[in-house]
């Protein structure tokens, strides 16, 4: 499985687990509902913007996009290439003056005790 279809799967699992049609879903992300089924096949890629944003509107953290632990069927080097990808995309983030006070916000959220959900 490559990485943009273990991507897609856990971007439709959050979906799901946010009870949100892909209709719904797709207006929430200012994409069509092709282009959301393409990202949840792993035919098109997601871009930080995107994933940012889809963990903003199904309530999940951003590196449940990106989590392989429990993916026994992951290869070292899709492990390798995931982990990679989430540093970048977080990287990517900090230095993107409007996406950083976005990531201060996810990455404060992580330790705030507040309850979110993590899709797997």
């Amino acid at each position: 499985m490559s990485l943009d279809q273990q991507i897609g799967e856990k971007l439709r699992k959050a979906r799901d687990a946010a009870n949100l049609s892909s209709a719904r879903a797709s207006a929430l992300l200012s994409i069509s509902e092709s282009e959301l089924h393409a990202l949840e096949t792993g035919n098109a890629r997601a871009g930080a913007i995107l994933l940012a944003r889809a963990a903003r509107e199904f309530n999940v953290e951003i590196r449940c996009f990106f989590d392989t632990s429990k993916d026994i069927s992951a290869t070292e080097e899709d492990k390798f290439l995931i982990e990679a990808t989430s540093t970048s995309i977080l990287q990517g983030i900090r230095h993107h003056k409007t996406l950083s006070k976005l990531y201060e916000t996810l990455r404060e959220s992580d330790y705030s005790g507040r309850p979110r959900k993590i899709v797997a």
